[in-house]
């Protein structure tokens, strides 16, 4: 996918504002901003640079998801992603069943006869 000429300007500017940025998600967004304008090898720099950052302080889906965003990039790298995925498979996993015993315990309580 390539951008209009209009923009790119802008993107350009955008990109070297944020450019020193250590926050992974705004190195993610420059990675992205990159792509579109065709420079893989910045791309890759704010991947690269996007995935040597501390892991997030989250929990539960929200930290599968960063996690997934992670192997994504790694993918894209060509580095083994195989571990991460396995961990974000097994918080997915855990998440869902807790998902579902909640959804257990809640149909149970609905289900009873009022008193």
């Amino acid at each position: 996918m390539k951008i209009p000429e209009h923009l790119r300007k802008p993107l350009l500017e955008q990109l070297s504002d944020q450019a020193d940025s250590d926050d992974y998600l705004i190195m993610r967004g420059s990675a992205l901003g990159h792509g579109l304008l065709g420079d893989d090898s910045k791309r890759d720099e704010f991947i690269e640079r996007s995935l040597e950052t501390p892991e997030p302080d989250l929990e539960g889906n929200e930290l599968a998801r960063e996690l997934h965003s992670r192997t994504s990039g790694m993918v894209l790298l060509q580095k083994d992603s195989e571990e991460l995925l396995a961990r974000v498979k097994g918080i997915f996993e855990a998440q869902l069943e807790k998902a579902f015993l909640i959804f257990q315990m809640t149909s149970r309580l609905t289900s009873q006869p009022n008193l």
